[in-house]
């Protein structure tokens, strides 16, 4: 009997060990998803949560983590932290297809000023939108002096670059069957820096309960950077043989342009304004969309109306000057900017300036 006894007690005393386990904590997680696929899962420990970097999403870039809970929604971004988490949450990668478009558009009149393009995927945009509403999605496009971007990661809202301008704008300008375009413009441009490139970098901005968070597309600066004197010049040479949907107005050289006769003569104009001139082979109708490589303007299309008048070998002493004139019925007091050696150069019209020509002084190679 007293054998049985302590059996029971043993029985008893085993089983008051085992019921707390059979009743402990379930852990608590949180689960990120893209769409309705996991992306991973994190085991919260102690009520506090270090948010995932930003996924590996592909052409995609990654906006933002939302979470869902309810209707209630929360934004924050890669690495922030979550505290006081007492179960499970549930959160969702943003991302959108967007990017910087190359090249650049520059208005034919005065003021000049040139326009950079950013593209977002429409189905990406479309879905954000749904998600977040469209009020809460913002575009901008960050645009800045060439020389003035020494690396991407300082050419960002708020960056420590000289000239920087930001612009916003909160709907889409238009759009094609795929992507949703919004635009940018710089500032004016003054007739001395047409040959002045320019940056540029587009970004999405998404808000949410007075939150903000801004992603930048990349930025390269040969596909980003553009001078209004090369854009003009690109789009005088844009020519077709036959009409299209694009190429709609006939020129005078029997080619179609997308732009009108008037708009053609304004860029011209405009085109005049610049001078580039060969140590070799004096002015010559040529241009640059990065200022380093060189196109020849098809001559039906422009010839540059100024020549070399003369060379001054060692005059001064140690330099050659060069002395640009104009052709018949031009006018040399309309160049505001040159190339030289196939350099930029300001020029310097206190000094350079005389009454029969621009005269140019450059170190010879004897000196």
């Amino acid at each position: 009997m007293k054998r049985a006894l302590t059996l029971l007690l043993l029985i008893c005393l085993l089983g008051s060990v085992s019921a707390p386990a059979a009743h402990a904590a379930t852990a608590i997680t949180a689960t990120f998803y893209r769409g309705d696929r996991v992306l991973t899962t994190v085991t919260v420990s102690n009520g506090t949560l270090t948010l995932p970097d930003a996924p590996d999403l592909g052409n995609k870039q990654f906006l933002g983590w939302l979470l869902e809970r309810g209707d209630t929604k929360v934004l924050y971004g890669a690495g922030e932290t979550c505290t006081n988490i007492s179960a499970d949450l549930t959160f969702y990668a943003l991302a959108a297809e967007f990017k910087t478009l190359t090249g650049a558009g520059v208005t034919y009149t005065a003021p000049t000023k040139l326009r950079f393009d950013g593209g977002i995927l429409l189905e990406d945009y479309n879905a954000l939108a749904a998600k977040m509403g469209e009020e809460q999605i913002s575009f901008g496009m960050l645009i800045a002096p060439y020389t003035a971007v020494s690396s991407e990661s300082a050419f960002v809202l708020g960056g420590a670059i000289d000239g920087l301008q930001v612009t916003t704008a909160d709907a889409l300008a238009y759009h094609t069957e795929r992507w949703g375009v919004f635009c940018g413009y710089s500032s004016e441009i003054e007739d001395g820096l047409l040959l002045q490139k320019f940056s540029a970098r587009a970004y999405i901005s998404v808000t949410h309960g007075g939150k903000t968070l801004t992603t930048y597309a990349t930025y390269d600066p040969t596909r980003h950077a553009r001078s209004a004197h090369g854009v003009s010049a690109a789009a005088v040479e844009d020519r077709a043989s036959a009409a299209t949907e694009r190429y709609t107005n006939l020129t005078g050289d029997g080619c179609y342009s997308p732009y009108t006769t008037d708009c053609l003569t304004s860029l011209c104009q405009r085109l005049d304004k610049v001078v580039y001139i060969s140590l070799t082979n004096g002015v010559e109708s040529k241009y640059s969309l990065d200022n380093f490589t060189f196109s020849v303007f098809e001559p039906a299309h422009y010839v540059s109306p100024y020549r070399l008048k003369q060379v001054l070998i060692d005059q001064p002493a140690g330099y050659d000057t060069y002395v640009v004139v104009a052709a018949e019925g031009a006018d040399f007091n309309n160049v505001t900017a040159y190339f030289i050696g196939g350099s930029y150069r300001a020029p310097d019209r206190a000094n350079e300036w005389k009454n029969d020509g621009i005269y140019i002084a450059v170190r010879n190679t004897t000196s």
